[in-house]
């Protein structure tokens, strides 16, 4: 129910108000007992009033076809009730006898929907429209359906498309077979409501997309001339859309026209007398999407004939002295029917003839007829000809280039002078004159030199117009044979052979020469000959480190050479010399053997302490070999008598002296053999057996002295003092040695140098350095020095520190310590 609902009390008391209440239309959004719209309005002044306020309506079991309405007595009656009236949708309904909270039961009549919008369009293919739609704004009952409705545009007859139930979607795709490609139509939707009737919306427009043209016809064509043929057509029957372009294919070319009112074109740049297969081509588009094209059926058409066109050259082969064989191809354009050739000639030069010929420059026809060839037989030797083809159809003839060929020459009646002169030691030049016409009985078209000797044979080819070159990069000292060959293009005739020797040159091969070593003074020089001396060796000499030594030989043997220095290295070659250069051999390095050294100077001695002197010297001034070391030597200038072995410590801080056998040694102030460690004899106390600390102490068993401490050792074990100044303290571990304080095994792959451990693979110790095992150390890991790898580089003693011990030749029994260093 809509527009509300009034109800109207007339009584004998005077009212002041209209009391109307509005009940809306059920819906899904309205709720039971939810209050409408009051509406108040003044009465005219009177001696009654009508009943008082009326509260709004109650709207009670909401069903979509119907619905309960209850309401309340008024406040103030202001009178008896007689009746009451309903509205629904400004309709009067009315009821008698209805007492407050009395309950109506109304059914609303269904009326046709209102507001049906117009649907939506789109054509996705040329026969083809996508329908969608919305519900009424009002349908005014329960919806039956929807019914679509279409026509063409401003046509009048209706077409009923389909029927779409209420609870289907609300879309459908017309894909009729009565939809044409770019077509307009119009569409409508029919909305309809059970017992309430049907309401149509609007029509709306839409129009198919394009599709190709159906329904093109072949051309016409005409043949206007041999290059040229005019095509006319006519538009599409069916278009579906709007014509974009016409194309005219022949196949090949094809030819596009943008103007799409035009109808007819003439083709020019056509190839004559050839058949052609002519369509066209209407492509037609609209609203932005491509329609697409259709090629129509071909139409034959022959463009005219003409005369000959593209004829090939000749080819021209002179098979003899009086033959020339001429062929041609057909022309590339016959351009008609009924193709022919004709051959005509004329001779244009003769040089073996004293006179001009009769027939000379003129033209004859020697050939008619349809053959690709011509033999033409009969002719003068050595005699230019020149040719000329003319092809012939039914139209007429064209003539083609003129084609020059000439007969063989004959066999040379003598052949060209040759003369060769050597320039240097790896040079030739060689020169030659053209015979004539007569005697090679033609003209020269190649010339071709020969060069030989023993290890050669090759040639060289020159032009016509060539009379002389040089042949380089020849074997010095060789005599080569030179011969060169004529040729007239159909015989060769060769010269007389010349012989010619290049010159002396440097010599090649010269082997190093062996080196003899006679003393520490001298040596032998041996050579050889070189592999190619390259001309007569005039001269051998020895270069010893760059200086020449002169022998006085031209043949291998051999020389001394002396007044050399012992044990030295020296460079020596062996030159060869020819008349034109002098080659060295490649060097021969040789060391003199050793000699005693020479230039010893007087070492230096520096007096230590009571028991010490320091000795230092130098190299010798000529080692004349390697020094493997030296020896010290010593006598006694003053001897020392009377010397007594003292108190133990010395007095005021002075020193004493000690005297033990020469098997002993100190400990403290006491003897001692160091060599019976184990079964020690003391010279004072028979209990002390063991000197470490300078004290005397009892063996122990698995015990070491150790630096200043007698210290247990297990076996595998080893005990290694702290090398650090002022240090004492000492480290006892597993391995065999020490190496900075720090026990290791020897042979477990590590390596000491320098008071450190390192890796011991493929490395050594030289100097306190580690090197790589390659270099040559000369001395050993405390004092050595490291070279790289050489000939002749071996390592030896360098600086080597040493402690000798002598006995002294006046005191039988007696030890010095001499420290001597380098």
């Amino acid at each position: 129910m809509g527009n509300g609902g009034v109800w109207v009390g007339v009584g004998v008391q005077r009212a002041p108000l209209w009391n109307v209440g509005h009940l809306g239309e059920p819906s899904a959004a309205q709720h039971v007992g939810e209050p409408v719209t009051l509406i108040r309005t003044p009465l005219p002044t009177r001696h009654y009033r009508g009943p008082g306020p009326v509260d709004p309506p109650m709207v009670l079991d909401l069903q979509p076809k119907s619905a309960t309405v209850t309401w309340n007595h008024p406040s103030r009656p202001n009178g008896i009730i007689t009746h009451y009236n309903i509205y629904q949708n400004g309709g009067r309904l009315h009821r008698r006898g209805l007492y407050p909270f009395s309950q109506v039961p109304h059914r609303p009549h269904p009326a046709c929907p209102e507001g049906v919008p117009a649907p939506r369009l789109y054509s996705d293919t040329p026969t083809s429209v996508l329908l969608s739609w919305d519900m009424p704004l009002r349908p005014n009952g329960e919806l039956e359906g929807y019914v679509i409705e279409r026509r063409a545009s401003g046509a009048q007859q209706v077409s009923t498309v389909a029927s779409v139930d209420a609870d289907q979607p609300l879309r459908y795709l017309d894909s009729s077979a009565a939809l044409s490609p770019w077509t307009s139509y119009e569409y409508r939707v029919l909305a309809g409501t059970l017992q309430g009737g049907y309401n149509s919306s609007s029509w709306q427009p839409v129009t198919t997309r394009p599709s190709r043209p159906a329904g093109l016809l072949p051309p016409q064509a005409t043949a206007l001339g041999p290059d040229s043929v005019q095509v006319t057509w006519s538009a599409p029957l069916m278009a579906n859309g709007e014509i974009k372009r016409y194309e005219i294919r022949l196949p090949n070319p094809h030819i596009s026209l943008a103007n799409a009112s035009v109808l007819n074109h003439t083709i020019t740049g056509l190839v004559p007398y050839r058949n052609y297969s002519v369509t066209i081509l209407a492509c037609s588009g609209g609203g932005g999407y491509v329609g697409g094209c259709t090629e129509s059926l071909p139409t034959p058409v022959t463009t005219l004939p003409t005369i000959p066109q593209d004829l090939g050259r000749l080819s021209i082969i002179a098979v003899s002295e009086s033959y020339l064989a001429v062929s041609w191809q057909p022309p590339g354009r016959p351009n008609g029917p009924n193709v022919r050739y004709e051959l005509l000639r004329q001779k244009t030069q003769q040089p073996l003839v004293s006179l001009p010929p009769e027939d000379l420059n003129l033209w004859y026809n020697i050939y008619a007829g349809a053959k690709l060839f011509h033999q033409d037989k009969g002719l003068s030797r050595f005699t230019t000809y020149q040719y000329k083809l003319l092809v012939h159809n039914d139209v007429g003839y064209a003539s083609g280039e003129v084609a020059t060929g000439r007969t063989l020459a004959g066999v040379p009646l003598s052949p060209s002078a040759i003369s060769a002169q050597a320039l240097n030691h790896t040079a030739i030049q060689v020169n030659w004159s053209a015979p004539s016409l007569q005697d090679l009985q033609g003209a020269v078209e190649l010339y071709t030199l020969w060069i030989n000797s023993s290890k050669l044979n090759q040639s060289v080819s020159f032009p016509p117009g060539v009379h002389f070159t040089v042949v380089e990069n020849l074997q010095p000292s060789t005599q080569y044979w030179l011969t060169l060959q004529t040729f007239n293009g159909a015989y060769t005739v060769p010269s007389a052979d010349i012989a010619c020797m290049t010159a002396d040159g440097e010599p090649e091969g010269v082997f190093p020469p062996e080196v003899l070593t006679l003393n520490s003074t001298a040596v032998r020089v041996l050579w050889a000959a070189p592999l190619l001396p390259n001309g007569a060796v005039t001269e051998y000499a020895v270069y010893l480190d760059g200086q020449r030594h002169t022998t006085g030989k031209n043949a291998p043997g051999s020389f001394e050479l002396s007044g050399l220095l012992p044990f030295t290295v020296y460079d020596i070659q062996v030159e060869v010399c020819t008349v034109y250069a002098c080659v060295k051999s490649n060097s021969t390095y040789i060391t003199t053997v050793e000699d005693l050294p020479a230039n010893m100077a007087t070492p230096h001695t520096k007096v230590l302490s009571s028991r010490s002197v320091r000795l230092d010297w130098t190299s010798p001034g000529q080692p004349n070999g390697i020094t493997m070391g030296y020896n010290v030597r010593r006598r006694a200038l003053q001897l020392c008598e009377g010397a007594r072995a003292g108190p133990a410590a010395g007095v005021d801080g002075r020193c004493a002296y000690l005297e033990c056998p020469i098997e002993e040694s100190v400990c403290g102030s006491l003897c001692y053999r160091p060599d019976r460690q184990d079964s020690y004899l003391p010279a004072h106390n028979a209990s002390l057996e063991v000197c470490c600390g300078a004290r005397l102490l009892p063996p122990l068993p698995d015990h070491q002295c150790c630096g200043e401490y007698y210290i247990p050792v297990p076996p595998g074990e080893v005990c290694c003092p702290d090398p650090g100044p002022g240090e004492s303290r000492v480290s006892v571990g597993l391995g065999d040695t020490c190496c900075g304080g720090k026990p290791f095994f020897h042979a477990g792959g590590q390596i000491c140098c320098g008071g450190a451990l390192h890796d011991g693979f493929h490395t050594q110790c030289c100097g306190e350095r580690l090197l790589d095992r390659d270099a040559v150390c000369c001395g050993d890991g405390d004092h050595g020095t490291a070279y790289p790898p050489g000939p002749g580089i071996s390592p030896h003693l360098h600086g080597v520190m040493r402690l000798w011990e002598t006995s002294h030749p006046a005191a039988p029994g007696t030890k010095r310590v001499l420290a001597a260093s380098y």
